[in-house]
């Protein structure tokens, strides 16, 4: 294989692959970036077998050929040369890979390509497509609230519903429920109902563009699916654990319904944060006819009492949460105010904008005393 490339277009596809790589395998192919050169391009890809990453970029093919580098210092020394153009020559049955610009080299000891995992691409059952925008937008104001405990595999996923003009996604790590809904133009001809891996969702936000018309082409294949944006391809195992009935745990009406100004109501609850987060993030809401007092007690520091003005409908309340559970529902209210129902102390309240409901976070209470 010969090739010659542009060191920043070599380096920005490497940064891409390179999150797929396994970091701790017995399979010595895993740790590499399969490099396949054929025609004008040039396709890289890493894969842990549960994400893959693939991206293709042009380049001037002198010989076509393939080979796995080792991904640590093949991505270390790309992004440490200086601009140019760099020659990418495999020679041997070694598969040595040497990397040539201006005056200077550096040899690797590269892999049989043939080591390396065959893609396997399994026939789509369905296949629609989603602009890139609003796509990331669903990923970044629920993907908070996906669960990290490997014992409950269905809640290290996010639950994605579409159905004819809606597309729906969820979240939950049984203390709190990250929902989002967005319309349609144009949805799929068979409705679906997958789990993807919270880090699949992720690392495909990463490569969504934020202010382009761009879109997204997914295709579901048997326990798989494929993300097609740009020249990168991503591909995950899907979760098969059945997701919970979460509209189940949603409460169907509040006693308590208070609408106040959002910005307000976060920074409160992040000073308030200041003096819990050592302990045990407790901060308590006093809902009053017309205010709602944010207030933490940490008998080793101090205390924070801040009082706010709002529009109270309903019963008063005294109700303590996980700080930072209710400061990343806050946080994803896209407006500039917000409403907080709750119904008593013990139960699940709901956060989410005055103006709509396509986006809301249900938060379980906690149970202190301040």
């Amino acid at each position: 294989m010969h090739i010659i490339i542009g060191q920043q277009k070599f380096a920005e596809a490497l940064q891409i692959v390179q999150r797929a790589v396994a970091t701790r395998t017995t399979l010595p192919a895993l740790t590499g970036i399969l490099l396949h050169a054929e025609g004008g391009d040039l396709t890289l890809r890493g894969t842990d077998l549960d994400l893959s990453l693939e991206c293709t970029v042009e380049a001037r093919v002198e010989q076509p050929g393939s080979v796995v580098v080792p991904a640590r210092y093949l991505v270390d020394i790309v992004k440490r040369i200086s601009g140019g153009d760099v020659a990418v020559q495999v020679s041997g049955e070694g598969f040595t890979t040497t990397l040539f610009w201006g005056r200077s080299q550096v040899q690797l000891h590269g892999m049989n390509p043939e080591q390396f995992p065959e893609e396997e691409v399994k026939p789509s059952r369905r296949a629609f497509s989603l602009p890139a925008k609003l796509l990331k937008h669903l990923i970044a104001s629920t993907s908070f609230a996906v669960s990290h405990d490997e014992t409950r595999p269905a809640l290290t996923g996010q639950l994605l519903e579409i159905a004819a003009d809606r597309v729906d996604l969820v979240a939950t790590d049984g203390f709190r429920l990250a929902f989002r809904q967005a319309r349609l133009s144009e949805g799929p001809e068979e409705d679906v109902a997958i789990v993807i891996p919270g880090r699949t969702l992720n690392e495909l936000a990463r490569l969504l563009p934020d202010q382009t018309e761009e879109t997204v082409q997914v295709s579901i294949g048997e326990g798989t699916v494929a993300c097609y944006v740009g020249g990168i391809v991503l591909r995950s195992r899907l979760i098969q654990a059945r997701y919970p009935e979460y509209r189940a745990v949603i409460p169907s009406n509040f006693q308590t319904q208070v609408r106040l100004d959002k910005r307000a109501l976060y920074d409160a609850c992040e000073r308030a944060w200041l003096l819990s987060r050592d302990k045990d993030n407790a901060i308590k809401l006093q809902v009053r006819t017309d205010s709602v007092r944010v207030f933490a007690h940490e008998p080793d520091l101090g205390s924070v009492d801040e009082e706010l003005t709002a529009e109270v409908d309903g019963e008063e309340l005294d109700i303590a949460f996980n700080a930072q559970f209710l400061i990343d529902a806050l946080g994803a209210v896209d407006s500039d105010e917000v409403l907080f129902e709750a119904t008593g102390p013990g139960s699940a309240a709901r956060v989410r904008s005055p103006l709509h409901e396509d986006y809301y976070c249900i938060v379980l209470p906690m149970k202190v005393i301040m």
